[in-house]
This record gives C-alpha cells, sequence and structure tokens, in this order.
C-alpha cells in the first residue's frame, strides 16, 4: 500500500481498530482509516489541528 511519496522509508503506525479496518498513523497523528475489503484510505479528522488532550 502507498499513502504518498511524502512518507517514502518512513516507518508508519497500523492497528486494526474493527474487523478488517485499520487505523494508519504517523508519528503521532492519525491519518485514516485502511478498509481492507474496499482497499482504500478514508481519512481521519484533520491531523494539523491540535487536539487539547495533546497540548
Amino acid at each position: 500500500m502507498s499513502l504518498s511519496r511524502a512518507f517514502a522509508n518512513q516507518a508508519m503506525g497500523i492497528r486494526e481498530v474493527a474487523d478488517q479496518v485499520w487505523l494508519v498513523s504517523f508519528l503521532r497523528d492519525d491519518l485514516g482509516f485502511f478498509d481492507q475489503d474496499e482497499a482504500r484510505v478514508e481519512p481521519a479528522s484533520n491531523p494539523c489541528i491540535i487536539a487539547p488532550e495533546r497540548v
């Protein structure tokens, strides 16, 4: 799976959050959800907005 050239050679985190659905993360930011059945990534909420619990 390729998300973008911007992440080339970078370690990405993946965690199964539901059956065949994976959360894709980079550093502390959740980027989106990969649906294995659909073979596509749906974006998460905007990772550039700092959530109050992370400040």
